[in-house]
C-alpha cells in the first residue's frame, strides 16, 4: 500500500509539472490602440502584438472591422516576405474580413503589423467602432479572440455660457456714515461684493458712487453703481449731513462821548471779547495860590 501511495504522488507530481510547463509555453496577442476617442475624418492606429516564450515563427489572424464607418489605409512592418493583409475574404455580419499574416525568423515578443484606420463621414458622435482579430494561431497554437472599441466624438464643442452679474450688495459698511455739508463721501473700509449668475462672487473696486462731489443735508443715501459686460447693478448706502455752523462776529466800533464839560471822549468797543466802556472822569484841583488846573482822566 505504501509503494503504491508513492507512485501515485509521484504520478500527480509529473502531471502538475507537465501542466505548468505547457501553460507558460501558451502565447498571446494582444491589440493596442493610439487613440481610444476619434474625430469624423481622423486616423489612428492599432498595434497587433504576439508573444511566444519558446520564440515566435508564425502568425495567422482574421482580421474584421465595420468597413461602412472606418477604412482601412495599411500596414506597416509587412512585406512579401514576412506576411501581408490580404485582399477582401468576406462580409460577415456587415463587418469586412481580412486575413493578417506574419512570419518570423527569431525573436520571443514581436509587432506583428501597426495597422491604420480612418474614421468614414456619417458617423455619429458617440457610436463605439470596434475592431476585432479572430481565428488567431500563433506557432500552429490558437490564440481566443481579440478586440477594441474605438469611440467617436463630436468636433465641435459644446457653448460655453457666459457667466452673468445678478448683484452687488455692501459686505462692509464704510468707516465714516456722518457727514458735515460740504464734506464728500469717504469709502474708506467699504466692501462691495458682487454675485453671478453661477453663483460665484468676488470684491469689486470699479465702481462709481453717487453724489461724488460736496454733501448737503438733503442727501440721505450714497448710491454705488457696478456694470461688467454691459449688465449695470447697484446697491446704496445710508449717511448722515449735519447743517454748518458759524460764530458770531461783532464790528469793531467807535463811538464819540461828550463830557459833563462838552469834551469828548472815546468809547471803545473791541472786536471779540465783552464791551468796555471808558468813563471820563473830571478832576478839579486846587493846587497852589488860588490856581485852578482842570485834569481829565481816563480809566482803562
Amino acid at each position: 500500500p505504501i509503494i503504491k501511495i508513492t507512485l501515485l504522488m509521484v504520478v500527480m507530481l509529473i502531471i502538475i509539472a507537465i501542466s505548468t510547463v505547457v501553460k507558460a509555453a501558451e502565447p498571446s496577442v494582444s491589440l493596442r490602440a493610439s487613440k481610444t476617442e476619434v474625430k469624423v475624418g481622423e486616423t489612428f492606429t492599432v498595434d497587433v502584438t504576439a508573444k511566444f516564450d519558446e520564440g515566435l515563427e508564425g502568425f495567422d489572424s482574421i482580421l474584421k472591422y465595420n468597413g461602412s464607418k472606418i477604412q482601412f489605409i495599411n500596414s506597416s512592418d509587412i512585406t512579401e516576405a514576412t506576411g501581408g493583409m490580404s485582399e477582401f475574404i468576406n462580409n460577415e455580419n456587415g463587418l469586412e474580413c481580412f486575413s493578417l499574416t506574419r512570419f518570423f525568423t527569431s525573436g520571443t515578443e514581436k509587432n506583428v503589423a501597426t495597422l491604420q484606420f480612418k474614421v468614414l463621414d456619417g458617423v455619429e458622435p458617440g457610436e463605439t467602432i470596434e475592431i476585432i482579430l479572430t481565428d488567431i494561431n500563433v506557432n500552429d497554437n490558437d490564440v481566443s479572440n481579440k478586440n477594441i472599441g474605438i469611440k467617436v466624438v463630436s468636433d465641435t464643442q459644446p457653448p460655453v455660457t457666459e457667466k452673468t452679474l445678478t448683484k452687488i450688495e455692501i459686505a462692509e459698511k464704510p468707516t465714516k456714515t456722518t457727514y458735515t455739508e460740504g464734506d464728500t463721501f469717504d469709502k474708506t473700509g467699504m466692501k462691495i461684493i458682487a454675485t453671478y449668475s453661477d453663483g460665484t462672487t468676488k470684491v469689486v473696486t470699479s465702481y462709481t458712487i453717487s453724489p461724488s462731489g460736496k454733501l448737503s443735508t438733503s442727501d440721505k443715501k450714497i448710491t454705488i453703481t457696478y456694470t461688467e459686460n454691459g449688465v449695470t447693478k447697484s446697491a446704496t448706502q445710508t449717511i448722515t449731513v449735519k447743517a454748518k455752523t458759524s460764530g458770531n462776529n461783532a464790528a469793531g466800533n467807535q463811538n464819540a462821548a461828550k463830557n459833563n464839560d462838552n469834551t469828548t471822549s472815546d468809547k471803545v468797543i473791541p472786536k471779540t471779547g465783552a464791551e468796555i466802556v471808558l468813563v471820563p472822569i473830571t478832576i478839579v484841583a486846587m493846587i497852589g495860590a488860588g490856581a485852578f488846573f482842570k485834569y481829565k482822566k481816563t480809566e482803562i
